[in-house]
């Protein structure tokens, strides 16, 4: 829809309104400019009992009839569908299973780039294990950056039952994981030479 472009007065102020549109579709009709001298016409649907004073439009004719939107919380592009919740077997067989699949994590596998390969296999182990693929990607990146923290903990709480799990069943990811040294510079050293 292009928008009516209006030279601006000094002390008048314009705003973009819409007329509502009829029921039938048709196309939708041009917008036209109003200024704060003119009347707001009958175009502009006030709620019964309400009334214009002024120059002032009620909120909801400021806003075009097509920008219209329930608002909302901003809300991630991905959010998380849910809490991945497998019983101990199943976690068992999975972990069991990846450590018989190389081409997950091992980059030296000849399949490791392969990626409808390695789609194929996870579709037909859920499938075998009736979980859904999405679960198992979660799950599996969850499982694999603890066993990445948990490998360079430095402190002296014990770890949880579920830690000690983790970091036994996943050990053989030990040597596929390549630490790298932060990219933070530590004190900045400024010298003044007069």
């Amino acid at each position: 829809m292009p928008k009516a472009k209006a030279k601006a007065k000094k002390g008048v102020t314009t705003k973009l309104v819409e007329p509502p549109r009829p029921s039938s579709p048709l196309p939708a009709p041009e917008s036209h400019v109003l200024t704060e001298q003119e009347e707001p016409s009958s175009e502009v649907d006030l709620p019964s009992g309400a009334s214009v004073s002024g120059n002032e439009l009620p909120p909801e004719a400021d806003e075009p009839a097509a920008k219209k939107k329930k608002r909302t919380m901003n809300v991630a592009k991905n959010p998380r569908k849910g809490v991945v919740n497998f019983t101990d077997d199943q976690e068992k067989e999975l972990g069991e299973w990846l450590l018989t699949n190389p081409m997950f994590y091992d980059k030296g596998c000849k399949t490791f780039r392969d990626s409808r390969k390695k789609q194929s296999a996870i579709h037909d182990k859920c499938t075998e294990m009736g979980i859904d693929p999405g679960a198992y990607k979660s799950w599996y990146h969850t499982m694999r950056s603890g066993f990445g923290r948990l490998t360079m903990k430095v402190g002296s709480r014990e770890s949880t039952t579920r830690e000690k799990w983790i970091l036994a069943t996943f050990s053989f990811l030990k040597s596929h994981i390549v630490r790298h040294e932060s990219r933070q510079l530590g004190v900045a050293v400024i010298l003044y030479v007069k």
